[in-house]
């Protein structure tokens, strides 16, 4: 369900639970010391001028410790009163990639940790709680990123086959921005329903990130009307073999509904609300082929466009 506008909060942030592991050392997470606050926390930071909290989480991450990172799932959301008004912060579960520390006036000092003395280091209950959550399930997890097509004109003026019915506008910028969230996961496959609205969502996304999209009739409303577990058996064909997947799947508002609550049935996992805006974009994380979360993610801003 949307948020009402008096409940959004005035300031938003995001970062996360930076985490890599070694056969040596197991699994360490990145806390930080900042002089200002005399402090230790996890990285973190303001949303900018239409970011996603994705890529503030990214950017943040990058410039308090260096290190690039792979977005995972959401470890922890806190809510707080500052001088503007209410303020909220995401916390993603990210893989460190490739980086070097070096200390600077926001941060001094950067230490890899590991989640236990991390709980035992940090000063904010809301950051502890996100270690606990990442700290509770394996970090050999798999991630599908499923995206509702971006705006296309309506069915009713669009003189041809639904199928060939493109992307508007606001659609085409609502693709442009979207490649710089999915970009963000990392994807290694992009999967798409024939219709040409969901290829030209992720087609942004394929060259950023110099992948073909595969087109599967099993992401289709057709398909999916006649013949539901297709894409039930194709999210399986997926994950199978890979206990550390990354993909991208493009659908429709006929489909996605539905294939969230069959996985969310199958796994025990309660999703009271599966609606999903066009653009918009949820994150489930698989360990091994069952699901254990699913986040929705908004549809990114971008300029009003008739």
């Amino acid at each position: 369900m949307a948020k009402k506008e008096q409940d959004l909060p005035a300031v938003t942030g995001a970062g996360g639970v930076l985490w890599r592991h070694t056969e040596r050392h197991g699994i360490r997470i990145a806390v930080v010391h900042r002089p200002r606050y005399s402090d230790w926390s996890l990285p973190k930071g303001k949303v900018k001028h239409r970011e996603s909290v994705q890529q503030t989480a990214l950017r943040e991450i990058t410039e308090e410790t260096g290190f690039a990172g792979v977005l995972g799932r959401v470890v922890g959301r806190a809510r707080y009163e500052v001088a503007a008004g209410p303020k909220e912060v995401t916390y993603f579960s990210v893989r460190a990639g490739r980086g070097r520390f070096h200390p600077n006036a926001e941060v001094d000092r950067l230490e890899w940790v590991t989640p236990e003395q991390a709980i035992d280091r940090l000063d904010y209950p809301d950051e502890i709680g996100a270690v606990g959550d990442f700290a509770s399930v394996p970090v050999d997890l798999s991630t599908m990123v499923v995206v509702r097509h971006a705006r296309a004109g309506k069915r009713e003026t669009f003189d041809g086959d639904d199928v060939s019915r493109p992307l508007d506008a606001k659609g085409r910028a609502q693709a442009d921005s979207l490649q710089h969230i999915l970009d963000a996961y990392a994807p290694e496959r992009l999967v798409s329903a024939p219709a040409v609205r969901c290829v030209q969502t992720l087609k942004p996304t394929a060259t950023r990130c110099a992948l073909s999209i595969e087109i599967d009739g099993g992401l289709g409303e057709e398909r999916y009307r006649d013949e539901p577990a297709a894409a039930r058996r194709l999210i399986r064909t997926l994950l199978a073999g890979n206990p550390t997947t990354r993909f991208v799947m493009c659908s429709q508002g006929g489909v996605i509904p539905g294939a969230l609550r069959s996985l969310a049935t199958s796994a025990e996992l309660h999703l009271p609300d599966v609606s999903t805006p066009k653009a918009a974009h949820w994150v489930l994380t698989f360990d091994g082929e069952r699901l254990i979360q699913a986040d929705r993610h908004p549809a990114p801003i971008v300029t009003p466009l008739d």
